[in-house]
């Protein structure tokens, strides 16, 4: 964690798959708060796309280019 600065520290961890797995490409992450609090949760694709929020409220943050 960053404990020095005011900056936001995100863990970002690819999804173990099979190669024809629903699951190929899938992003899970957890942006954390200088203070170690959970600020926001990540998800998606690194093929489709990254989406920031909850499932129902999310909104991209990325896609490849």
């Amino acid at each position: 964690m960053n404990m020095k600065s005011k900056a936001y520290v995100c863990v970002f961890i690819a999804v173990q798959s099979s190669f024809s797995s629903e699951k190929k490409d899938e992003v899970h992450g957890t942006v954390y708060s200088s203070e170690g609090k959970i600020v926001q949760h990540l998800f998606g694709k690194w093929s489709e796309g990254v989406y920031s929020g909850g499932t129902c409220s999310a909104r991209c943050i990325w896609r490849p280019g």
